[in-house]
């Protein structure tokens, strides 16, 4: 018989499927799994633009889940489409 708390809740899609959805990421953790680097990671939580994070103390923590949506919020298509806005010029 499984134990119940070595058992995922669900299924994501990515790295997160992997993880425990609880734990806490650090930034090495974050650059090793998602490849953003941990210099961008301080820089963004100086000007607010980068994942949700979380202090806990002093340290700075990131779920998986909001890596995961961080980076499905700044998904572009590329170039392609730009040209097709403008009559492919």
């Amino acid at each position: 018989m499984k134990d119940p708390k070595n058992t995922p809740h669900h299924q994501d899609d990515g790295e997160a499927e992997r993880l425990n959805p609880k734990k806490l990421l650090s930034r090495d953790e974050v650059e090793a799994l998602f490849g953003i680097s941990k210099r961008f990671l301080e820089l963004a939580v100086r000007k607010n633009n980068g994942p949700v994070f979380v202090k806990v103390g002093r340290l700075t923590r990131y779920r998986a889940q909001d890596i995961e949506t961080w980076i499905t919020k700044n998904r572009y298509e590329g170039l392609g489409n730009a040209a097709d806005q403008d009559g492919g010029s």
